[in-house]
């Protein structure tokens, strides 16, 4: 996690999302705390924080739980200093989560393949089914431990004060999770699932969860869902206006693709906006010395910022592969493409990779042909 100032200029979403779980955890810290000394419980600092974790955690088990029913997969389980992965060929896997913004309890739940558009609509019912389960388990489990407190008291009277807090924390945690709020860049269960109902199964966001799926098996670009092509011009998230690009692109529709590209970049400046004004950028330059030939200046490198790095380097090694082709350098082209080769060898390889490789390919492919002739 990083931290900094509230008025940082960069309004990164690295920066907004760590502040964001910040206020949802101390939140929840000082709620729980409350409860505490509302029942009673005089000491209650040791046993606080691992008691709002097992709330954390049946809220997140719900959603995974429901995601399993609902013949999703499981993919990834976050809970403070832990990750738990389940990959796609089987088994699990405990590593560290360095991801510090999601220390606070998360749960990525997925398809099991990509939906194809016959079934986007079961998709989406399937995914509003997985949010809701999150607070329906909460409030489901908070107020079977108040019932059972009530009814079965425990012995010790610090068993029933603990009881009686874990049930208020899991109701309260539910019933937050229900009021369709957002702070920072986290959204409340409620407010997905109020997303989701409102919209179609054509509409963006379900548009593009379909398509990080359908990238995250193998299926190339060219395969992925696409909105229609009204959806398209009303699209502004700048995520699935770059999904929707490669889609374009992959199946030969460059001037849809080109029009795409222009709506990229224009945002308020933030960081993640000026990333995307470089891919913007650099995928203009490798268009126009593809595919219209009009004399494309050198690709952009400075100022990347370095965690969107890995995700450029295959775009990079494409483009500069195709201008040192324009420009008479063969040597340097197929030097350049075999630094990203060594890709194929991969046991899983991405849909955008195999996009990228094609795409390389084909650029070398006009040299070898200058050679014979």
């Amino acid at each position: 996690m990083t931290y900094g100032r509230p008025h940082r200029k960069d309004g990164s979403p690295r920066f907004t999302h760590a502040l964001s779980v910040l206020v949802v955890f101390g939140v929840g810290i000082l709620g729980s705390g409350w409860l505490a000394a509302w029942i009673g419980i005089d000491r209650p600092y040791l046993l606080l924080l691992p008691a709002y974790v097992a709330v954390v955690l049946t809220h997140e088990l719900g959603h995974a739980v429901a995601g399993l029913l609902s013949d999703l997969r499981v993919a990834f389980l976050y809970l403070g200093p832990f990750r738990v992965k389940w990959p796609k060929g089987g088994g699990v896997r405990v590593d560290l989560n360095r991801r510090l913004g999601l220390w606070g309890g998360a749960v990525v739940v997925l398809p099991r393949s990509h939906p194809r558009e016959d079934d986007l609509a079961t998709f989406r019912r399937r995914m509003i089914a997985m949010f809701a389960a999150g607070p329906g388990v909460s409030i489901i489990a908070g107020v079977v431990a108040l019932v059972v407190s009530l009814l079965f008291p425990p012995a010790h009277a610090d068993g029933l004060s603990w009881l009686l807090l874990l049930g208020l924390m899991s109701v309260v945690v539910g019933l937050a999770q229900v009021i369709p709020i957002r702070i920072g860049n986290q959204q409340s269960d409620g407010s997905r699932v109020l997303r989701l109902l409102r919209d179609g199964p054509d509409t963006p966001r379900t548009i593009l969860d379909a398509m990080v799926v359908a990238n995250a098996d193998g299926i190339r670009p060219r395969d992925w869902l696409l909105p229609a092509s009204r959806a398209i011009d009303a699209l502004r998230d700048l995520p699935t206006l770059m999904m929707v690009y490669y889609a374009l692109l992959d199946r030969s529709r460059h001037d849809e693709a080109w029009t795409v590209l222009d709506r990229l970049g224009d945002g308020r400046g933030r960081r993640s906006e000026r990333a995307w004004r470089m891919v913007r950028d650099l995928e203009r330059t490798y268009m126009r010395t593809v595919y219209r030939g009009d004399g494309a200046s050198e690709p952009p490198t400075a100022d990347i910022p370095t965690r969107y790095q890995h995700i450029l380097t295959l775009s990079l090694v494409r483009t500069r592969t195709a201008r040192m082709v324009a420009e008479g350098n063969a040597e340097g082209a197929v030097e350049c493409a075999d630094s990203v080769r060594r890709l194929r060898a991969m046991p899983v390889t991405s849909g955008m990779t195999q996009f990228n490789l094609s795409e390389i390919d084909k650029v070398l492919a006009s040299v070898e042909e200058d050679d014979r002739t």
